[in-house]
């Protein structure tokens, strides 16, 4: 381990995340953009968006009604070699497997055209993993991001919050059984939390190729 990188990894357990830098270059970008130009033009069956909803595929999107504000496209390195590339850097992937102490496995990308307006959340209680919780996510800017843009809002050191209870020993948020009831009540916890401890909402305003990388209770939207 680098003395960068041990600084780095203090830093995340301290404020529950860490920002680091990718080579994204302007052509990187442009051809990032080419790609979900073609996904809306050839809609293939095997890459899916979504709003508040779950995925449905591109074959049956409509570019002119649904390509606006809070859509998101799912897994788009699977389409993308930029996004690909992105998904499997070699720095990501190191600093999850210091962080999680095992090797690392790249699970899901998501590509945000526009700010998705979700709410804060924690990660860890919508992502089931085998070990509660095993889990790191990263944002990475493919352009300067200004206030305006929707950028990734967070707040530091709220990882280090309790787990609201669904049920007695239940810290997953369950949508076969669970609605907006339990998720407003989660998110109420998670304010007067904050506001107990007086943690303030970040934005997270980057030059394009750095990332924010998160601990997966660490609220944020």
């Amino acid at each position: 381990m680098t003395p960068k990188e041990a600084e780095n990894l203090r830093h995340f357990h301290e404020e529950g995340y860490v920002i680091v830098s990718l080579d994204v270059s302007a052509s990187d970008a442009a051809a990032f953009d080419r790609d979900v130009d073609r996904l809306w033009k050839e809609k293939p069956q095997n890459v899916a968006f979504a709003y508040d909803s779950p995925p449905m595929r591109f074959s049956v999107a409509d570019e002119k009604q649904q390509r606006r504000p809070r859509h998101r496209v799912h897994d788009m390195h699977s389409l993308s070699d930029t996004a690909r590339r992105l998904y499997l850097d070699r720095i990501l992937h190191r600093y999850a497997e210091l962080i999680l102490g095992e090797p690392a496995v790249a699970t899901q990308s998501l590509y945000f055209e526009f700010g998705s307006q979700q709410a804060l959340h924690r990660d860890s209680i919508v992502v089931p993993t085998p070990v509660f919780g095993s889990l790191l996510a990263a944002w990475i800017a493919l352009e300067d991001i200004d206030p305006r843009s929707g950028p990734l809002a967070y707040v530091p050191r709220s990882h280090k919050l309790p787990f609201y209870e669904f049920a007695p020993g239940e810290y997953m948020f369950d949508g076969r059984r669970m609605g907006d009831r339990e998720a407003r009540a989660a998110m109420a916890f998670h304010d007067a939390e904050c506001a107990k401890r007086g943690l303030q909402t970040k934005l997270f305003l980057p030059k394009r190729g750095e990332v924010l990388i998160w601990h997966s209770a660490l609220l944020h939207g």
